[in-house]
């Protein structure tokens, strides 16, 4: 998954607890790993997955987002 769509994910992740809604064991799995990750020295954003890896870019990922999203309308 690239990086903007884990951003997608996240922002998402935000208004559920913003809203204080309850949250899945998975949930819960993750966010403990990504913790645990940045505790590590694993840098934040990497933890998260947002850092675009070697080769990629933001303007990459969203021409790609912008090709999926036409070619599923043909």
């Amino acid at each position: 998954m690239n990086p903007l769509d884990h951003k997608k994910n996240w922002t998402a992740f935000y208004h559920q607890l913003e809203a204080k809604k309850e949250l899945q064991p998975k949930q819960f799995e993750h966010l403990a790993k990504v913790f645990k990750d940045i505790l590590n020295g694993v840098d934040a954003n990497e933890a998260l997955g947002l850092k675009f890896a070697r080769g990629n870019s933001q303007k990459k990922a969203m021409a790609r987002q912008n090709m999926s999203s036409i070619l599923h309308w043909v």
